[in-house]
């Protein structure tokens, strides 16, 4: 197998030119950068991604960019990442994981200077997240798994929350529920416009009015011991409430320890529903959770196939994919 030492030999130069030549640390001449790529060819060099990118080939290496927020993966989050890196696979991409803060560019100045990825996904999108206006800025190949106000085009792959509203409420009116409560994400991930917990909001409460359901809003940090105080306080405050929706999975055991603490059981005092969660979380509960289960996996492998045509010039003129929760119905609703 041929080394850097072998290509420097054959092309007439120094190792170190080489290495300069692949790392972009210091200007090489293109008559020398010709002689290195045609070294590399003549000895099946295989180069790599560094020296792909020398080759003008690319690296095949797609950058999926998670802002953490203020919580941790979930099972939805990682089932999201596992079918994008199904569909790089499987159309000779890979596909690395990198977080950063969105408040923050400085990572992501760095990210795109050391010119290893061919591409990005976005995800974790605020309503104007500054990651996207660097991006388009730079003119770089991008796409975004959520809306940003300035994108609503064919870069833009999110979830239908208006209909996913729509399906979970009627389902809701069908039981006979009239007053509801729905426990959001944290203020703080509402504040910054994150789009789950604007969009989500926004959907239901328009839903809710339009076929008569009095909906309770509030807003809970990710955790157990905020779930069950958010869950007391809520019903404490509305006890005419008969069923509960609920968008923050991991607040779940808290919320539902809280309806225990107040004396209340599932379904029997009270409905609730697990919103944009997974079915393999909802199976972990007793009783099994009625849920809106997230289109995560469509929603990677969407992506990353809107990313490859992009980067392969093959997109078209089409506007932005949205793909509505399934309903499924568990133990927790009546």
């Amino acid at each position: 197998m041929a080394t850097i030492k072998d290509i420097a030999k054959r092309a007439g130069v120094a190792v170190s030119t080489v290495s300069y030549a692949i790392s972009g640390n210091r200007p090489i001449s293109e008559e020398v950068k010709k002689r290195i790529r045609q070294a590399m060819a003549e000895l099946d060099y295989q180069p790599n991604p560094m020296a792909r990118a020398l080759a003008g080939k690319g690296t095949r290496i797609l950058g999926l960019i998670l802002d953490p927020l203020d919580r941790s993966l979930g099972i939805t989050e990682i089932d999201l990442l596992s079918r994008a890196a199904e569909a790089a696979r499987s159309m000779n991409y890979h596909l690395t994981l990198l977080t950063d803060d969105s408040r923050n560019l400085s990572v992501l100045e760095e990210i795109i200077a050391d010119k290893l990825f061919d591409g990005f996904i976005l995800m974790e999108i605020h309503k104007e997240d500054e990651r996207v206006r660097f991006l388009s800025e730079k003119g770089l190949p991008f796409v975004i798994i959520g809306r940003d106000d300035r994108t609503q085009d064919f870069r833009s792959i999110d979830i239908d929350f208006q209909k996913t509203a729509e399906q979970v409420l009627a389902h809701v009116k069908e039981k006979g529920h009239r007053e509801a409560g729905f426990i959001n994400q944290s203020l703080n991930a509402f504040n910054r416009g994150y789009g789950p917990a604007v969009a989500m909001k926004a959907s239901l409460e328009d839903t809710a009015r339009r076929l008569g359901i009095k909906l309770d809003t509030r807003f809970c940090l990710p955790s157990r011991e905020e779930g069950e105080n958010v869950a007391v306080t809520l019903l404490r405050d509305n006890p005419a409430l008969s069923v509960l929706l609920v968008m923050n999975d991991q607040a779940l055991p808290g919320i539902l320890k809280g309806i225990s603490a107040l004396g209340l059981s599932v379904p029997k005092d009270l409905s609730l529903i697990s919103l944009l969660s997974s079915s393999k979380l909802a199976e972990m509960f007793h009783p099994s959770l009625t849920h809106m289960e997230i289109p995560s996996r469509e929603l990677g492998w969407h992506g990353v196939c809107r990313l490859v045509e992009i980067l392969e010039g093959r997109q078209e003129n089409r506007g932005m994919i949205l793909i509505p929760g399934t309903l499924h119905i568990g133990e927790s609703t009546i």
